[in-house]
């Protein structure tokens, strides 16, 4: 009988005299992901970045379909990497941005952070839909938090949201909010979220970050293929060429040698793949499963962006009250839909322990917590939203919604008049 210590010894000993096979791969492997992340956080840090903050006009009647546009419009970004060389040698990644709403002390903010070399883009895409509205350049708030935050006398509750399910589900939207009003003005979902933030005091702050990079329709594919599955479709099968043939020449063979021994002229059987076609169970379908699948094309037919959506409340210890926790997430709660989709707190990033060491695990999923909403950086995936799921998270208060605490544009600037005396 084999010693099986003895053939695990053979086999040890026949890996590693075959070293130079496997190790220069494995060293290869290593060498490239730690290049790639070298040069591209290189890239990141040397991008200069400007904090917009967008005072919308004072009485906004349209519905957040004018926000979609900013979206679609802002989709053209994408291919910020255009050659192999800027991205393997240069670190190049694609651009992205952040769309913000935030909170300090009952004061409600609108903002866009962007890389400055697209500056421009954004405020001209803005401003072609809200022509009323007021952009200026401003300090980054994150630059301007207590000393001693985390310490004593401050506390932090913070996430990153998630799917609850796959990326083709979508979420509720702005349409499905107009539908259950359609004579009176929109039941607008940011008025939770604007009521949440008027009622902070002083020392409370909230950050809703929407760092969104637009991605290539690629991601359909994953549409479609739950499509197919929900209808019962067959998986389609790969096609393998080199089989194929030979299994064309099996049948011409086959019908040849029938031919020899028979006499009788016999036709070539027809391939049983090309036969199949994929069937359908869709007339078995409940009226949820078909509305499922409708939404889910539906979403598929608008461009769409990687989303990482963070949030964050902070406030004093004294202050710190977790029911406004709870009416941020009651803001998500709205785009909710039990058979579609909703958004929940991602558990790796969200603030809170058990068991060993709770508190000091805690305390560092808050400390990395608040870097992320500082720094905004993107570089794992992201979900996938389209651009009217987008509008319906970040757009500006229509006319319904009460925000005394939200400052707004009561009077569009102009220029001078033409033809006025110069002294």
């Amino acid at each position: 009988m084999a010693d099986p210590l003895g053939l695990l010894k053979i086999f040890g000993l026949t890996i590693l005299s075959f070293w130079w096979l496997w190790l220069p791969f494995f060293l290869f492997i290593i060498f490239f992901n730690a290049w790639m992340y070298y040069i591209q956080r290189k890239y990141w840090m040397s991008l200069k970045w400007v904090l917009l903050e967008v005072k919308p006009p004072k009485e906004i009647e349209q519905s957040p379909k004018i926000t979609e546009a900013v979206f679609v419009a802002l989709w053209a970004i994408h291919g910020t990497v255009s050659t192999k060389l800027e991205k393997y040698l240069q670190g190049v990644i694609q651009a992205y941005v952040s769309f913000e709403v935030i909170g300090i002390g009952g004061q409600i903010h609108f903002l866009v952070r962007v890389p400055e070399l697209f500056k421009n883009l954004i405020e001209a895409k803005i401003y072609a839909q809200y022509p009323k509205a007021e952009i200026q350049e401003t300090e980054d708030y994150v630059r301007n938090l207590p000393s001693g935050v985390l310490g004593k006398d401050w506390d932090l509750w913070g996430t990153v949201m998630q799917f609850a399910k796959p990326d083709p589900y979508p979420i509720k939207t702005y349409e499905d909010f107009v539908e259950l009003a359609p004579k009176q003005p929109m039941i607008d979902p940011m008025a939770h979220l604007m009521e949440a933030i008027a009622k902070l005091r002083d020392g409370e702050q909230i950050w809703l970050q929407f760092v969104i990079r637009p991605v290539d329709d690629s991601w359909e594919n994953k549409g479609n293929e739950l499509v197919g599955k929900l209808m019962g479709r067959p998986a389609p099968q790969k096609s393998n060429l080199f089989a194929e043939e030979i299994s064309s020449w099996a049948r011409i063979t086959r019908t040849a040698l029938t031919e020899l021994a028979t006499g009788k002229i016999a036709e070539v059987a027809p391939n049983k793949r090309e036969e199949k076609k994929p069937l359908s169970n869709i007339q078995f379908l409940s009226p949820g499963e078909r509305d499922a699948i409708e939404m889910i094309e539906r979403k598929m037919t608008k461009k769409a962006f990687e989303a990482r959506i963070q949030f964050v409340y902070l406030a004093r210890k004294d202050v710190f009250a977790k029911p406004n926790v709870a009416m941020v997430m009651g803001f998500f709660n709205q785009f909710a839909t039990v058979h579609l989709n909703s958004l929940k707190p991602n558990k790796q990033y969200t603030t809170k322990a058990n068991y060993f060491f709770a508190a000091e695990r805690a305390l560092f999923k808050k400390k990395i917590m608040l870097i992320l909403c500082q720094q905004r950086p993107f570089w794992g995936k992201g979900i996938i939203l389209n651009v009217e799921e987008l509008a319906s998270l970040w757009h500006f208060p229509n006319i319904g919604v009460e925000a005394p605490m939200l400052p707004v544009v009561d009077a569009k600037k102009s220029g001078p008049p033409s033809g006025l005396p110069i002294v």
